[in-house]
């Protein structure tokens, strides 16, 4: 159970604030090293993908749509994991999505039919698909 607090006396305690300042700035401090370690571990990967993109260039892959491709599958691989999270029921109501299983057909789920705005999304997800990897 939370302590409760004391009642506010109206008057500010100096010495308190800089000892709660100084110890949230060595917080602040921490954070900063430690997202600089990350970033500079991020560095090389990143160094890496950017070569592997030459390569492709070089081998003939057109990089737009091969990034979008790219992005499409990470996309995809974080919805399956958060159908992965659902429990049981949630997952057999998620799964009522079309083939590809990043579309939605609302006119699967029983007694539901999808709306002009659900049908104007699949139109336009199609649509960009078809545009960017055919």
């Amino acid at each position: 159970m939370a302590k409760k607090a004391k009642p506010n006396t109206g008057s500010v305690d100096r010495e308190l604030c800089a000892e709660f300042e100084r110890r949230y700035a060595s917080y602040q401090g921490d954070l900063d090293s430690l997202r600089s370690d990350y970033m500079n571990a991020c560095k090389d990967v990143r160094g890496d993908m950017k070569d592997l993109f030459e390569e492709a260039k070089e081998r003939g892959i057109v990089l737009k749509p091969f990034k979008a491709r790219l992005k499409v599958l990470n996309l995809r691989k974080r919805i399956e994991k958060v159908r992965d999270e659902l429990e049981a029921e949630d997952a057999r109501l998620f799964d009522y999505y079309d083939d590809e299983g990043d579309k939605p057909a609302a006119k699967k789920v029983p007694g539901k039919r999808a709306s002009a705005e659900q049908q104007a999304d699949r139109e336009a997800v199609d649509e960009f698909e078809n545009e960017t990897f055919q």
